[in-house]
């Protein structure tokens, strides 16, 4: 008899590259009177007082944090004081704004950054790198041959050794568009530096979610391990990751500009070192880090709130954003505001930034013995890993959208009245809270339908008693006359996504409304169309007032959900009827939120039914939402014989304060019309 040992060992390189940006316009806190404060400041004003404290070095903290705001919201042009009034809020617990990082994104916006080489200005976007040395990748491929090649644990646990302390060796940092030794430049870095521990899971923030690059790689690898299958991971590149600006979108009325989407992308590919020593693109996507970067993307905001140095990096994107904005449209000149002294005179202190970091390693390790019949097969997995920021938003004209709603005019009109006097440097603005909190339902379900592939989601308001309709969906709003059109809007609007769910609002009776859907699916139906289009009204849900949660309709339609935590199901109201609740997690604009499932059935094993199936629909963040996995469920469990119609069986989400959302929605398809 004789012993058969199978040994087969694994390699994986990881390098990471990171360069963030901005995510999207958040809610301010609440004050009395049903009201939302936000605070401004005076460009005009701050750069005379700076003229006078910044040559002896005694200017105010309130000088150079902004009066404290702590997140840049928009600007107001004031005409009569010949001004630029920023805006903002002030928020508990985050980083201040300064000056120097705003004259920073100024300067390079006009250009003050950009040398003259013969007749060509040489301009560059905010952006740092941190670069491996090639001679530095070439080892540690030679040591991870011999790695691979390795016959027992001891010959591999002396190449890890070696890698690790090659992986040591200095790498080489390049800052691009701003002046090396800045704080913006540092912030960069900083940050850049960061994300390499993220992507290798040397630091592991409690974010439900988020999995590193090298834990997921791990995963797969004893997955595949364990089941006896190829373990299908590359080697050999490295994983370049660098954060890109999205769509962006800012609201304008006449004399304000609002930031109000500026979300964050981490994008990824591998590349590798070519003949010529420099790194080339491989011009493709690992798939292990497409996840770990969507997941970043995703969560960008709770994110910044375990790690504050991106939540710096992020107001530097809002800082260049708005500048290239005040570039592009020329408000120095609209207003007749110099801004010299801040572009020309203002001196940035100098802060220190290496010129070199030490590259960082991370090993991860796994074993699996499998006993077989004449001996036994052993797994040893090795993963040792071995370490930019680029800031390009140009300005677009289709990224700025006409406020028709008033809320900017207001916001206006206050920042201006509430300005005592010309030399102020700063000031309060209280914003009625009620109008506050529409505009940013309104925005965050427009990004809800932008960001979720699965559906389109659309607003119908009835105007002038019903002799006009104004439509919102994701590529704008548009007026409609007569229901006929709208169902050829739909049509149009639908593209690959069949299911439109459908909010409304101003219609006098429900019996009108349904009457005008009834209408608008007969066109439906006699309008060809490549597709099948699923027309489901929102049902009714219970808000809470003063509430700053995501409604519990958000929740429903935010893209991608996890169910965690236990089911529990028990007799509903001596109704004969049982109620089951399960919790589930969901992200909105980069923020983590939690919400419950009800579901309420004729007995317990519908009930748990449903939970089971809906759990096998379960969506990574940003892929479907809930509400689309708790119909398809249900409509599965009517073709079962589960359940017999809608009525069988109720599904209502609640959010964090309480609200309730219906998820049995009617649904206008082929003449269909189902009621809650």
């Amino acid at each position: 008899m004789y012993t058969k040992i199978q040994q087969v060992f694994w390699f994986i390189v990881l390098v990471a590259m990171v360069f963030p940006i901005p995510y999207a316009f958040a809610e301010g806190p609440g004050v009395a009177n049903g009201e939302i404060r936000i605070h401004t400041v005076s460009l005009r004003v701050l750069q005379e007082r700076l003229r006078d404290c910044e040559p002896a070095k005694a200017c105010s903290s309130e000088l150079l944090q902004f009066s404290g705001i702590t997140r840049l919201m928009g600007y107001v042009l004031d005409h009569n004081n010949q001004d630029i009034v920023l805006f903002g809020q002030k928020q508990v617990g985050l980083p201040p704004l300064h000056v120097e990082h705003f004259v920073t994104a100024l300067r390079n916006a006009w250009m003050r950054y950009a040398p003259l080489r013969g007749n060509v200005y040489q301009y560059s976007y905010p952006g740092c790198s941190i670069d491996p040395n090639p001679s530095t990748f070439r080892k540690l491929s030679r040591i991870g041959r011999r790695i691979r090649q390795g016959s027992n644990s001891r010959q591999v646990d002396a190449q890890l050794a070696q890698w690790e302390q090659v992986c040591k060796e200095p790498q080489r940092v390049r800052v691009m568009g701003v002046p090396f030794h800045s704080d913006f430049a540092r912030i960069m870095v900083e940050a850049d530096y960061d994300m390499k521990r993220l992507a290798d899971g040397i630091d592991k923030p409690d974010i439900p979610g988020l999995m590193s690059l090298m834990d997921s790689k791990m995963a797969a690898a004893k997955d595949a391990a364990i089941h006896e299958r190829p373990i299908a991971i590359s080697v050999g590149g490295m994983n370049r990751f660098w954060f890109y600006p999205g769509e962006q979108r800012y609201e304008e009325d006449e004399d304000i500009v609002l930031i109000t989407d500026s979300p964050v992308r981490l994008l990824t590919e591998e590349s590798y070192l070519g003949n010529t020593g420099k790194y080339v693109s491989g011009n493709r996507v690992d798939p292990h880090a497409r996840h770990f970067a969507e997941g970043v993307s995703l969560l960008y905001g709770e994110l910044a709130i375990h790690r504050p140095i991106y939540r710096e990096l992020e107001n530097l994107f809002r800082f260049f954003a708005l500048a290239q904005i005040m570039r592009a449209k020329a408000v120095d000149r609209t207003v007749g505001l110099e801004l010299n002294y801040l572009l020309e005179e203002f001196r940035l202190p100098r802060t220190p930034v290496n010129r070199q970091l030490p590259g960082r390693s991370a090993l991860k390790q796994f074993q699996h013995r499998q006993e077989l019949e004449n001996g036994y097969r052993e797994v040893r997995l090795w993963m040792p890993s071995c370490g930019g920021v680029g800031i390009e938003i140009p300005p677009s004209s289709n990224a700025f959208v006409h406020d028709r709603y008033g809320f900017l005019h207001t916001v206006k009109t206050r920042v201006q009245s509430a300005r005592s006097d010309n030399s102020m440097l700063a000031w309060r603005v209280d914003i009625p809270s009620k109008s506050w909190h529409r505009f940013l339902i309104r925005l965050r379900m427009l990004r809800i339908s932008k960001n979720n592939n699965a559906f389109s989601l659309i607003s119908v308001e009835s105007l002038n008693k019903g002799r006009g309709y104004l439509v919102t969906d994701k590529s704008g709003e548009h007026t409609i006359q007569e229901p006929k059109q709208l169902a050829r809007h739909l049509q149009e609007a639908s593209d690959v996504r069949n299911n439109i769910y459908v909010q409304t609002k101003g219609f006098p009776t429900s019996l009108k409304k349904e009457a005008f859907f009834r209408t608008v699916v007969s066109h439906s139906e006699r309008i060809r169309s490549g597709h099948d289009v699923k027309l489901r009204m929102l049902g009714k849900y219970e808000r809470s007032t003063g509430s700053k949660l995501p409604t519990a309709r958000e929740l429903a339609l935010s893209p991608g959900f996890r169910l965690y935590g236990e089911l529990s199901i028990e007799p509903y109201r001596k109704t004969g009827l049982y109620q089951g609740r399960h919790k589930f997690r969901t992200s909105i604009e980069g923020r983590i939120y939690t919400g419950i499932i009800r579901a309420v059935g004729k007995t317990k094993l519908i009930v748990n039914s449903f939970f089971e199936r809906l759990q096998g629909l379960e969506k990574d963040l940003g892929k479907g939402s809930i509400m689309d996995s708790i119909n398809a469920t249900r409509q599965a469990m009517k073709e079962s014989g589960e359940i017999e119609g809608d009525r069988d069986f109720r599904v209502i989400i609640d959010n964090q304060a309480g609200e309730r959302q219906m998820v049995l929605l009617p649904l206008f398809h082929r003449g269909e019309y189902a009621t809650v």
